[in-house]
């Protein structure tokens, strides 16, 4: 897929921490990037019993394939 990294940047604002982390093209192609994988990364790294103000709960921030090109409905990011 063209203009895809393949990679995340994540950033603990607790400790300062920044890593960038890799991912297989498989997931790329089947959430298609953006909110698909979002989801997807929310859901395999959050417990369900983790309350939504605290700390543990990440905020996530993804763009999807089509983000900045002149789609329509496409960069409402």
């Amino acid at each position: 897929m063209q203009g895809i990294t393949g990679k995340t940047l994540t950033v603990d604002l607790g400790s300062g921490e920044i890593r960038t982390t890799s991912f297989p093209e498989r997931l790329w192609r089947e959430y298609l990037g953006g909110a698909g994988l979002a989801a997807k990364l929310f859901f395999d790294e959050v417990d369900v019993d983790v309350d939504p103000l605290s700390a543990e709960n990440p905020l996530i921030f993804m763009t999807g394939p089509l983000a900045g090109t002149g789609t329509p409905g496409s960069s409402r990011f």
